[in-house]
C-alpha cells in the first residue's frame, strides 16, 4: 500500500516524492546515528536567615519605655531570609526568656512581657516562647522573592503594654531572640 501511495504522489508531483524520500532517508540516517544524553544539574538548597538589629535597642541605646504608654509597635531590626524550597519554609522566633524582657538573670528577677510583630503573609502579632519557639511565618510554596539572590527583607517589631511597665524597677531589661528558618 505504501508503494501505491508513493506512486500516486510521484505521478502528481516529482517534488513530493523526492521530498518524502529525502525526509524518510534523513530520518533513517538520524535515528541510527542519534544518541541521547541526559543532562543533570543541581541547584543547591538555600536556607539562610539573618537579623540586622537597629541601632535603637542595642547595648547603650536601649529603647525607652513609658509607664503611661508602654511601647507602641517599634521596629527593632530587619530579618532577611533566603529559601528556594519549592514546599516553602517556617520562620521560628525563640525567646531565651519565654517572651519576657528580664532585668538580670535567674529566678525571681523583674520581667516585662512583650509582643512581637512580623509582617508575613499572615501577619504575626503575639508572644514568643522558649524551647522550640513560635512560628512567626509559615509559607507553603516557593516564595520567589525569598529565592532571589537578595532574599526577602521583613521588619521585626515589638510592643509593650503600659500595664507591663507600671510598678516595675528602673533599669535595663533584655531578652535574646533567635530566629530559625526550616524548609519544608
Amino acid at each position: 500500500m505504501l508503494r501505491s501511495t508513493l506512486r500516486q504522489m510521484a505521478s502528481i508531483s516529482g517534488r513530493s516524492f523526492l521530498a518524502i524520500g529525502l525526509t524518510m532517508g534523513a530520518m533513517a540516517a538520524w535515528s541510527s546515528a542519534a544518541k541521547a544524553d541526559v543532562i543533570y544539574v543541581n541547584n543547591p538548597a538555600v536556607e539562610t536567615v539573618t537579623f540586622t538589629q537597629d541601632a535603637q535597642g542595642q547595648v547603650g541605646t536601649a529603647i525607652p519605655l513609658s509607664s503611661s504608654t508602654g511601647l507602641s509597635s517599634t521596629v527593632i531590626g530587619s530579618l532577611n531570609l533566603k529559601s528556594n524550597s519549592v514546599n516553602g519554609y517556617t520562620i521560628n522566633a525563640i525567646s531565651a526568656n519565654n517572651g519576657t524582657l528580664n532585668k538580670g538573670v535567674g529566678v525571681g528577677v523583674p520581667t516585662i512581657a512583650y509582643t512581637m510583630q512580623f509582617p508575613a503573609l499572615t501577619p504575626f502579632n503575639g508572644a514568643i516562647a522558649s524551647g522550640a519557639g513560635t512560628a512567626i511565618d509559615d509559607v507553603s510554596a516557593l516564595n520567589v522573592t525569598a529565592a532571589s539572590a537578595a532574599g526577602l527583607d521583613r521588619n521585626v517589631s515589638i510592643a509593650v503594654a503600659p500595664s507591663e511597665v507600671t510598678g516595675k524597677e528602673s533599669g535595663d531589661y533584655t531578652d535574646t531572640v533567635t530566629f530559625s528558618l526550616t524548609t519544608k
